[in-house]
Order: C-alpha cells, then structure tokens, then sequence
C-alpha cells in the first residue's frame, strides 16, 4: 500500500472511530457518521490520524488475530477486524479471514471488517463480491465501510460500478456521499458512472454535492461531457461545492470554452478560496484557458496583494508567449509587495526567451531590497538565456559568493 493510500486508509479508520453505532440509530441531527476520504481532489499524504502517526500492528500478531475472529467475545472479534487492517505491510493473510467476518452476526464487527479490507487494499481485491453484497447490509455503517472499501480495491468492474451506483440514490445522504466518493476514488475506470455523479451535483444536500463534483473531476479527460454541468454548479450557493468544481474544471481537458469562462468569472467570487480555486485551475489548463488572460491582467492590477501575485503566476500558465504579458510582468517587478515582485521575476523566468524584452528591468531586479527577488531575477536572467542576461546572472552569483 502506499504512503498515499494508507493516508486515505487513516481517514477511512477515522471515520469507524466516530461512525454509526451499530446497535442503534443516531439521534435525529446527530452526524455520528464521520467523513470517509476527503471529498477535495486528491487526499493529503499525511499518514496521520487526527494529527497522530498511523498505528500499525506488528504482522507477528496475525495469527493470533486471526484466531480471535473466531472468538465467542463480541469485544475480542471487533478488535481483531480492526486491527487485522492495521498490520501494515498488509497482510493477505487476513483477507480471507476479514471477508467471512462481513457476514458476523454482530453489525460492529461486519463494519470493522469491511475497513479492514479497506486498509488491506487492492491486495483484498478478491473479497469484492462480498463487499457488493454487504452494501445490503442492514446496519449503515457496514454499508457506509463497504462503500469505502469498494473504491479503495481498485476493482472498477461494472458489477461493482452498478452497486455503487445503486447506493448513490440512498435516502441517506451519508451512504450517498460514500458512493459517490468511491466512484471517485475509482478514477477514469468509472466513468460509466458519469451521469450518476452529474445527477447528484443536484442533491439536497451539500456534502454529497462537493462529493460528486470532486468525483467528476478525478474521472479526469473522460468526464469532458459533464463540463457542461461543472460549470452551471460555479453558481452553487455553498462556496465548498463551487470550490471543488472549480478544482474538477482544471483537470478535465479539453475544457469547453464555457468553462473557461465560468472560472475566469470565478475569480471574482465572494469567497477567497472559490477565487483561488479558480486560478488554481486556469493555471493547471495552461494555453487551453488563453481566453482568460484579459481577465487575469486585471486582477493583475488588483488592490489585494494576495490577487495579483496568483494572477500574475496564472496569466504567465495560460498566456506565456505574447509580448503584452512580458509587459504586465514587468510592470509587476514595480509592485509594492515583494511577493508580487518575487512572482513576476519567476513568471518571467518560466517564459523564457520570449522574455528577452524585460532582461533590462530583471537586472535593475538584481538590486531589489528584498534578497528572494534578487534570487528569481536572477534565475530569470539565467533562463531568458541571452548574452546580456547570462553576464548579469554570472556577475551576480559571483557577488552572492562573495
């Protein structure tokens, strides 16, 4: 398992810490079903759990876990299913073992099992069919942990498309959200359930909907159809949901011309992270969103300094071989804020030879009083590559060494 799917592995054990009692419904209000993987895209390589290390579980101790699956104390069984997923390197030893305790008769030790599974990952790959059918399981939190489970196998087979996809029209949006996360997890080998995850950037309820945009997006190229719905969910009244569409929209290539629009209109949204998100995914489209730069040299003059920087970084992705933003790089070198004047000297330097036009003003850049921008001006004359340039970036290495 790797380090960034045994991270995913930590957030799934979190959410059993604080899920579904399995002897009794949560109290109306109460959400004792925690969060399964992130619903951003992609899942922070932390390998922690609620800021602690992972645990993990020695694989001597397999065999003796093993055993106690089998074990007449209630007690003894959960705790084996849980820490069988724990043993890390994995042990195939267990999946077995895990698989037949989905159909134990206590509902704690069933969930436990389906997480331990879970964390096993594509290495239980066989236990997939009996994973299906725990998505029928009577307690939610075994459905709720078979659902996880399902999109950490990497076993995007239809039959287990189609049963996610059954699961993403549950009454409970908790059980939804999990479906849908697991599709995504499933990446471009699920996009036959594209039109699933469009339906539910609809839902009532706005965790599945961040879900299902997150999911669309890790669809990557093959969910070009659904950029059309991505950009009509820009107008969503919850900022997390038009944040993590805007992320989604930088990932599905080609855009369409309307989403590059939406995300040039985003980045004047009410909330900092939408518009942040939104230059995010310009950049990541790079030439594709070209059509944003007349935007992007606006906010480039913007009275936020943390607008302009971001702006400046953006405008050089999309539109990084025209003479005018040569000129709106050089006009950032002027700014007031260094980190603006330290994006501007980078911007230029990415540019390379088309450049040449700012070598003068970066080697005015070289007395800057701020020693990073100095640095990056520095870089950038490297990089321009002309002869004046390379000189001033010699002369000045050669002073830094003093």
């Amino acid at each position: 398992m790797s380090n960034s799917r045994y991270s995913i592995a930590a957030a799934l054990l979190a959410s059993l810490l604080a899920g579904y009692s399995c002897t009794e419904p949560p109290p109306p209000g109460t959400n004792r079903l925690a969060d399964g993987p992130s619903a951003t895209n992609g899942a922070p390589d932390t390998g922690k759990l609620g800021g602690e290390p992972m645990p993990t579980v020695d694989p001597k101790e397999v065999p003796a876990l093993i055993g106690d699956l089998g074990s007449s104390s209630v007690e003894a069984r959960r705790r084996a299913a849980e820490r069988l997923g724990l043993v890390y390197p994995p042990s195939i030893e267990a999946v077995g073992p895990l698989t037949a305790a989905l159909t134990d008769k206590d509902g704690q030790v069933r969930a436990n099992a389906a997480l331990g599974l879970s964390l096993i990952g594509p290495q239980a790959a066989a236990a997939v069919p009996d994973l299906i059918v725990a998505l029928q399981d009577s307690s939610p939190e075994v459905r709720f942990q078979a659902a996880n489970a399902l999109g950490m196998l990497d076993a995007a087979s239809l039959a287990v498309i189609n049963a996610l996809v059954r699961l993403s029209g549950d009454a409970d949006p908790k059980l939804r959200r999990a479906a849908v996360t697991a599709l995504g997890n499933l990446g471009p080998p699920a996009s036959a359930a594209l039109q699933s995850l469009v339906d539910r950037l609809t839902d009532s309820d706005a965790d599945v909907r961040v879900a299902s945009a997150s999911a669309i997006g890790r669809l990557g190229d093959s969910a070009v159809s659904a950029s059309g719905s991505l950009v009509a969910a820009l107008s969503d009244p919850d900022e997390r949901v038009r944040r993590t569409v805007a992320i989604s929209l930088g990932d599905i290539r080609p855009p369409i011309p309307e989403a590059v629009s939406a995300l040039a209109a985003a980045t004047g949204d009410s909330s900092a992270a939408v518009r942040s998100s939104a230059l995010q995914a310009l950049q990541s489209l790079g030439p594709t969103a070209k059509s944003a730069a007349p935007v992007l040299k606006a906010l480039a003059t913007d009275a936020d300094a943390s607008v302009r920087g971001p702006a400046l970084r953006t405008l050089a992705a999309v539109d990084g071989r025209s003479r005018a933003t040569v000129d709106v790089m050089v006009a950032g070198l002027s700014d007031s804020d260094d980190v603006v004047r330290g994006v501007a000297a980078q911007s230029l330097g990415s540019m390379g030879a088309v450049a040449a036009p700012a070598v003068a003003p970066l080697i005015r850049a070289l007395e800057d009083r701020s020693e990073e921008v100095r640095g990056y001006a520095a870089d950038a004359l490297s990089l321009i590559g002309t002869p004046e340039a390379k000189r001033a970036a010699e002369a000045y290495a050669k002073k830094s060494r003093g």
